[in-house]
């Protein structure tokens, strides 16, 4: 029973944190003389495609993309971190908090990074760094100050 609690507040603080991210990450208007490259594109186009396999739960070929949009050196922020979502959700728990690593240093909005890093420390069962990350995530951002749910992760 407490494993199915956990799964659902898991659950619902994952689709939180996604509409968190949507809005934060999501497309943004550019201006209309901005003139783009054509790796700009590409890695546009990338992204969008590893996007796209990320939303059909196909975390592999998401990473995939991501990878391949990684070598061009543009938007590597979005692009790493997005990477780093489709390990966790592909259960590659090490990959992602590599990810999540490199990210942080240059994250724009670090609270969601230390919250999946957490999650994902806590998959691994590193539980003192599964719940320093959360903290650090509700710390940076209320959004993520769950009572229920870092009872549930750290204080037992």
């Amino acid at each position: 029973m407490q494993n199915l609690i956990l799964t659902l507040i898991l659950c619902f603080s994952l689709t939180a944190n996604a509409q968190t991210y949507a809005k934060y990450n999501g497309k943004k208007e550019s201006a209309k003389t901005t003139v783009r490259t054509e790796d700009e594109k590409t890695v546009e186009k990338l992204i969008m495609i590893a996007d796209d396999f990320l939303n059909k739960k196909q975390f592999a070929d998401a990473a995939k993309y991501y990878t391949e949009a990684l070598a061009y050196n543009i938007n590597v922020s979005r692009v790493t971190e997005g990477r780093g979502m489709a390990y966790f959700f592909g259960a590659e728990y090490e990959k992602a908090i590599a990810d999540f690593d490199a990210v942080l240093p240059i994250a724009e909005k670090p609270a969601g990074i230390y919250f999946n890093r957490g999650l994902c420390k806590h998959n691994l069962h590193d539980l003192t760094g599964a719940c320093d990350d959360l903290t650090m995530a509700k710390l940076l951002d209320k959004a993520y100050d769950d009572p229920k749910m870092f009872y549930l992760l750290c204080e037992q």
